[in-house]
């Protein structure tokens, strides 16, 4: 099907029917030059006001449930052109300490020149009664905000970066955002999520900057650890990234990629690390997923150290009744590996399908429930936790359920308020990438067991990291095979 062909329309925001600060997706009334009546407008366009002119480029349409509106795909917000769209604006309480009172004072006072006033003179808004030097510096600096915005909005859309990020980057750099980005527009890769390293490429080429300037370079080898990550990848050899970032880039040139990785390294954005044991003379991290493998060593050590007793004993004398009672004969393999799952403070169960992985799992915690132990079981997918529940008889859910996942993507358990657990059990533990392991045991007090039951050859993590696997090469955790 043909696109349709881009329109133009000049107007006046009437109503605001629909606005997401989230997504600047906007749903208004306007009226429209050369349209009878009111046009309805969608888009996402960021916050405009009723009285607002906009200069809007886009495509009619015609919406099954609401009829014919128009598509907007650029816009330009003006100010209010007539004096019955500058006090509609006035009014709408966009400007903050102004509400429809103090706005018909204004305008009586200074009339369609009011606008022009609070941009030029505010300090003339004085002589309106009921406008303090406290109210009159509220109004001035939500108004100068607002300018910013609308300015910013226009920088984005010239240089086709998507407005819905608009708010953030506002947020982010404030008033001096525009002049930010002018002069490194790659630091949106960096500070605003969502915004990766081609959209911010893209605006800087179109500002001028260099193919090969350092700005460039950097904002590269970054973009290459982020993108080996997603792989699942927490650091990788230096000349291999190296040579990776260059055919991403065209061919820059290694030598002044290695001076990026420099910079890179004295502002601590990645860490450089000699891996002997994985023959690996420069193993590049980003910082932030070298410290992330050092904490968890340090928490797993701590908690695996810290006496918390089962006695063998008691495990011994309530282990038959458990197979009594589930009818299950254990061997004395997993008799053993039952014993001492109960007993340490930090325990992997492993091995491929049928060895008894899951047999072992349904002892450990009917035992560690008859000895008096609060035990959570988790897993990282609900169908997993749902397996889990099943073959245990005892509830088990999602790992991100047990934490609490909160809508800003932190867990309502961690440091500060820690799970009330005696042990905590996690199937599937090949899934467990570096973040979610190291959320879960910041929120694990000192007396707790973790139990990790998985298989490295199944099911690997979505995120950076081997967990399981780096876990068990290392032999500090005891483990069943």
């Amino acid at each position: 099907m043909s696109r349709q062909q881009s329109s133009e329309l000049t107007c006046e925001v009437h109503t605001i029917t629909f606005y997401s600060e989230a997504t600047n997706y906007l749903v208004a009334k306007v009226q429209a030059k050369g349209e009878p009546g009111v046009v309805t407008i969608v888009g996402t366009m960021g916050p405009v006001s009723p009285g607002e002119t906009l200069a809007l480029t886009g495509v009619w349409t015609t919406h099954p449930q609401y009829g014919r509106q128009f598509n907007v795909e650029r816009f330009e917000q003006r100010m209010p052109a007539s004096l019955t769209g500058i006090k509609r604006y006035l009014e709408s309480k966009q400007i903050k300490g102004v509400g429809p009172v103090l706005a018909g004072k204004m305008l009586a006072a200074f009339g369609d020149r009011v606008l022009e006033v609070l941009d030029e003179t505010p300090d003339k808004l004085l002589t309106v009664k009921g406008i303090t030097p406290k109210v009159l510096e509220k109004i001035v600096e939500s108004w100068n905000g607002q300018r910013e915005v609308r300015n910013l909005m226009l920088f984005l859309q010239t240089h086709d970066v998507p407005t819905t990020f608009a708010q953030r980057i506002f947020k982010q750099y404030g008033a001096g955002a525009v002049e930010r980005l002018r002069e490194n527009p790659y630091a949106l890769a960096y500070d605003i999520h969502g915004i990766g390293f081609k959209t911010a490429d893209a605006m800087a080429l179109k500002l001028g900057f260099a193919e090969d300037c350092p700005q460039r370079l950097e904002a590269a080898v970054i973009y290459g650890l982020f993108s080996l990550g997603d792989s699942g990848h927490l650091f990788y050899p230096r000349d291999e990234l190296l040579e990776r970032v260059d055919a991403m880039l065209g061919g820059v040139g290694l030598n002044l990629l290695f001076e990026a990785l420099e910079n890179l390294q004295v502002q601590k954005k990645v860490r450089i690390e000699p891996l002997p044991q994985q023959d690996i003379a420069h193993a590049v991290y980003l910082t932030h997923f070298y410290n992330w493998e050092r904490e968890i060593a340090e928490r797993l050590w701590a908690i695996a150290t810290h006496p918390a007793a089962v006695s063998e004993e008691k495990v011994t004398k309530t282990l038959p009744g458990v197979e009594a009672e589930s009818g299950i004969n254990l061997s004395s393999e997993q008799h053993h590996a039952v014993s001492r799952a109960c007993v340490s403070k930090a325990f992997i169960i492993t091995g491929g399908p049928g060895t008894g992985k899951t047999t072992i799992t349904r002892a450990v915690v009917r035992v560690l429930d008859k000895l008096g132990l609060k035990v959570r079981l988790c897993a990282p997918t609900g169908r997993a936790a749902k397996r889990m529940s099943e073959a245990t008889g005892f509830p088990a859910s999602t790992l991100h359920r047990l934490l609490g996942s909160t809508p800003g993507g932190g867990f309502a358990h961690n440091e500060e308020n820690k799970l009330k657990a005696d042990v905590v059990l996690v199937d599937e533990a090949s899934m467990l990438d570096v973040q979610l392991l190291l959320s879960l045991l910041r929120a694990l007090p000192l007396t707790c067991r973790l139990i990790l039951v998985g298989d490295v050859n199944q099911l690997p993590s979505v995120g950076p990291g081997n967990v399981l696997g780096d876990m068990l090469d290392s032999g500090a955790l005891e483990q069943a095979r």
